[in-house]
C-alpha cells in the first residue's frame, strides 16, 4: 500500500468481527476492520485489520471494492454505513455507491496465454477486458472457487481442470462465470479479444488554439482515414507555431508525431518526435512550432505514424503548413508551374490561358495542340532558330469560340511581343 501514503482520503472502524474466531484456536480474535477511501484512481475502498494480541501489520489487507471502469476516479468521500454493513460513498464520477457482502464470489481466475487483463483479479470486480496476442483462436478459462460453491461458464457447469473458450471470426469472446453458494450468486463479465491491427486516423485537427476543436484551420484535402498527405495554409497567420491533434481509430494503438521539416530543434527529442503538450478533453495536442520563428516562410512538414495494438502495422500521415512555400507537388500536377517556352522537340506543355474578370463560366482550353506546336520552338539566345522579320499567320484550330487566347511571338532579336487575338479569328497579326 505504499503508493497510498498521503493519499488515505477517509477512513472508518468497524467492530463488526470482534467475536470471531478467524485462525480457529477456539478463542475470538478480537479483530476490527478499518475501511478507507484514496485519493487517486481508480478510487475504490480498501480495508486493513489490527487486533489486541496481533503483533505487526494484518496479513490480509488490500481492495474490498473497485468501481467499474466508467465510475473509476478520484475520491475524497466519507465511508458510510448502514445496520446490515454495506458501505455507501461515492468518488469524483459522481456516483453514489454501494459495497455490500458477497457470500458467493471466486478466489481466483486465469487465461491462458492472456497478454493483459483491465485490472488484476479481485473477487467482488465483476468486469473485466483481457487481451490475446493477435490470431489468437481459442484459450482455456480456469477457476478457483472456495469449498460449497459453484460456477457456471455461460450456463455449463465448470469442470476442473479448466473450459476452453473459442474465440470469435472477429477475435473476440464475450464469457459470462456465474458462482453460486445457496441463494446467492456472483456473475463475472468477461471480454477476450485479440489485439488489433488498426493502425488508422479516426480524426486528424490543426488549429491555431489550445483548445480542442476551437480556431481550426482547414484541412486540404479534408480529412479522410485512407488519405495520407495533407497541407494546411497559414501563409496569413504569422504564428511561432501551430497545434495538431491526432486521434487514432482504435484506442490501444499507439500515435507519434515526427518532426520532418522546420521544426525547431528545441522542441524535438533524441528520436525524432515531437511530445504531448498538452491533453484538453481526453484529445492530444502537439505544438509545432517553426525553426524560422514566425516571420519565417519556410513550410513547416511533421509525419504522423499510428502504430497498431498488435505492433504489425503502422500508417503514416504526412501535414504540410504552407507559409510561402510552394505547395507539395500532386504526381503529374504543373499547373500551379508559370508556363515557360518550350525546349526544342519538347511539347509536353500546355499553353496556360489567363481568366480574365467574369470569365469563369467560360469553357476552359481545348487539350489538342494549336497549328504548329510540333514545330521547334524558338530559343532566347541570338543566333539559334532565328524567325525572320514580318508578317506572322496564326491558325486556331477545333470550337475555339468564346475564350481568349495569349499569343507570344518571338522575335529575332530574341525580345517578345504578346498580342490578343479572339479566339473565333483566323488572320496576321502585324508585329
Amino acid at each position: 500500500m505504499k503508493h497510498l501514503r498521503k493519499k488515505i482520503a477517509v477512513s472508518l472502524l468497524s467492530t463488526a468481527y470482534e467475536d470471531k474466531d478467524f485462525d480457529g484456536d477456539g478463542d475470538a480474535d478480537g479483530r476490527v476492520y478499518i475501511y478507507f477511501t484514496y485519493n487517486a484512481k481508480p478510487g475504490g475502498i480498501y480495508y486493513t485489520y489490527d487486533a489486541a494480541a496481533q503483533a505487526g501489520a494484518a496479513t490480509e489487507s488490500g481492495v474490498l471494492f473497485m468501481p467499474p471502469e466508467d465510475m473509476q476516479e478520484y475520491c475524497t468521500s466519507t465511508l458510510c454505513a448502514d445496520r446490515d454493513g454495506v458501505l455507501y460513498y461515492k468518488n469524483d464520477s459522481g456516483y453514489l455507491m454501494a459495497a455490500e457482502q458477497k457470500e458467493a464470489y471466486a478466489t481466483n481466475m486465469e487465461v491462458e496465454d492472456a497478454l493483459s487483463w483491465s485490472s488484476d483479479f479481485h473477487p467482488g470486480l465483476a468486469e473485466y477486458e483481457i487481451v490475446m496476442q493477435a490470431g489468437s483462436e481459442s484459450t482455456t478459462l480456469t477457476l478457483t472457487v472456495p469449498e460449497g460453491m459453484s460456477a457456471e461458464v455461460d450456463g455449463q457447469p465448470y469442470k476442473k481442470g479448466g473450459v476452453r473458450i473459442a474465440l470469435g471470426a472477429d477475435g473476440r469472446a464475450e464469457v459470462n462465470v456465474t458462482v453460486t453458494r445457496d441463494s446467492e450468486t456472483m456473475t463475472y463479465a468477461l471480454l477476450i479479444r485479440c489485439q488489433s491491427a488498426d493502425s488508422s486516423l479516426s480524426e486528424l485537427l490543426a488549429s491555431k488554439s489550445n483548445a480542442y476543436n476551437a480556431s481550426l484551420y482547414e484541412l486540404s484535402p479534408s480529412f479522410a482515414a485512407e488519405t495520407t498527405e495533407y497541407t494546411v495554409d497559414v501563409r496569413e497567420e504569422g504564428r511561432a507555431f501551430e497545434n495538431i491533434w491526432p486521434t487514432a481509430a482504435d484506442s490501444n494503438a499507439s500515435v507519434k508525431v515526427y518532426a520532418v521539416k522546420n521544426i525547431s530543434a528545441d522542441r524535438v527529442q533524441e528520436d525524432g518526435t515531437i511530445k504531448v503538450t498538452a491533453t484538453n478533453q481526453g484529445h492530444d495536442r502537439y505544438a509545432v512550432y517553426h525553426a524560422d520563428g514566425k516571420e519565417g516562410t519556410a513550410n513547416t512538414v511533421v509525419r504522423v505514424e499510428v502504430t497498431s495494438e498488435s505492433g504489425l502495422e503502422a500508417t503514416s500521415y504526412t501535414v504540410t503548413f504552407l507559409r510561402g512555400e510552394a505547395a507539395p507537388e500532386e504526381p503529374g500536377d504543373d499547373s500551379d508551374q508559370p508556363a515557360a517556352p518550350e525546349e526544342p522537340g519538347d511539347d509536353s506543355e500546355q499553353p496556360v490561358t489567363p481568366e480574365e474578370p467574369g470569365d469563369s463560366d467560360e469553357p476552359s482550353v481545348p487539350d489538342e495542340p494549336a497549328a504548329g506546336d510540333n514545330e521547334p520552338a524558338a530559343s532566347d539566345e541570338p543566333g539559334e532558330d532565328d524567325e525572320a522579320a514580318g508578317d506572322a499567320t496564326v491558325a486556331v484550330t477545333g470550337d475555339s469560340s468564346g475564350f481568349n487566347m495569349w499569343l507570344v511571338l518571338l522575335m529575332a532579336a530574341g525580345c517578345a511581343l504578346a498580342a490578343m487575338c479572339r479566339g473565333e479569328q483566323i488572320g496576321k497579326q502585324k508585329k
